[in-house]
């Protein structure tokens, strides 16, 4: 008699045991997809200009090393020929109502406020829109020059 109530007893404490770790393996489940979207959803901030030299100068402490020849090579000379044609430019954004969605040329690039880098041919027109949640979209056009191009 004894025996039996200790296996019940052992039998319960196991399903007690799994539930409590299923309840804790879609706790964490939950806080990852949640975190995922909410990284996602914030804008990318790039560094801007004042870069450091030497050893860290990509910005992550990482040395800055020139990709060879060879690598690029397989790209074809037509996206070498577009890259040398655009030119990287800073694209600063803060205009309008904050965690609006940032479109560049119909691109999206994030949220704003942005601070990032875009590519554009010198002279060309860079259309921004700005797309708040509730309100109509509200629409920019800049001339692509070098430096920043800014949107107040």
């Amino acid at each position: 008699m004894m025996r039996r109530a200790l296996f019940r007893v052992a039998r319960w404490m196991q399903v007690g045991a799994a539930l409590v770790l299923f309840t804790l393996s879609c706790r964490f489940a939950l806080g990852a997809v949640r975190w995922s979207i909410e990284r996602s959803a914030r804008p990318t901030l790039e560094r801007v200009g004042n870069a450091p030299r030497g050893k860290e100068a990509d910005g992550f402490g990482l040395p800055s090393v020139p990709l060879p020849s060879a690598l690029l090579a397989p790209l074809g000379s037509a996206t070498l020929a577009q890259d040398k044609a655009n030119e990287r430019v800073y694209l600063m954004v803060s205009a309008g109502p904050e965690r609006s969605e940032l479109f560049v040329d119909g691109v999206f690039k994030g949220h704003s406020p942005f601070v990032g880098e875009i590519h554009c041919k010198p002279g060309e027109p860079v259309v921004v829109e700005l797309v708040p949640e509730d309100k109509a979209p509200i629409r920019f056009e800049r001339t692509c020059a070098a430096g920043t191009v800014r949107v107040e």
